[in-house]
């Protein structure tokens, strides 16, 4: 069997600052072995083995240094991870928040763009109605007569 390379705290090493030089060095020389039993690519062969599984598992307790050192370093991966994924969460949702504010601004923008062209159109309408009105000889008043309702009342009917 080819010896494996030393085992590199999970390429963690932002997290160096939770271990001592020493727990650092335990990591590193039995790193390998405690995360094949922990994920069962081999079969615990001794006693000391079969407790550190059981610990894992949390079957039992931790005694020697090394399991409480490998729960910790099990326990500050986990938070990392689960951070990473908070981060990527977040970034996620703020890319979206952007684009939505984006969305938001450019639905705004034409809006107004649709309510200055209607505000436009309908300035041309009230001119050509007056131009008609004009050369119809009709003439509003600001009192309406039985005969001749008012101008305005009869086109806000339409």
């Amino acid at each position: 069997m080819e010896p494996k390379s030393p085992y590199t705290l999970n390429s963690l090493d932002h997290l160096r600052h939770f271990f001592t030089p020493r727990e650092h060095q335990a990591l590193t020389k039995h790193g390998w072995l405690a995360l094949e039993l922990e994920c069962e690519q081999v079969q615990p062969l001794t006693e000391q083995h079969r407790h550190f599984v059981a610990v894992i598992n949390g079957e039992c307790e931790p005694k020697t240094t090394f399991e409480f050192l490998w729960l910790r370093y099990s326990q500050i991966c986990k938070a990392d991870r689960e951070l990473s994924k908070m981060r990527a969460d977040y970034d996620e949702l703020r890319r979206r928040s952007v684009n939505f504010e984006n969305g938001i601004f450019r639905e705004v923008e034409k809006r107004k763009e649709i309510t200055s062209a209607l505000e436009r159109e309908n300035g041309t309408l009230k001119r050509l109605i007056a131009s008609y009105e004009l050369r119809l000889g009709i003439h509003a008043s600001s009192e309406p007569t039985a005969d001749r309702p008012d101008s305005e009342a009869w086109r806000e009917q339409d």
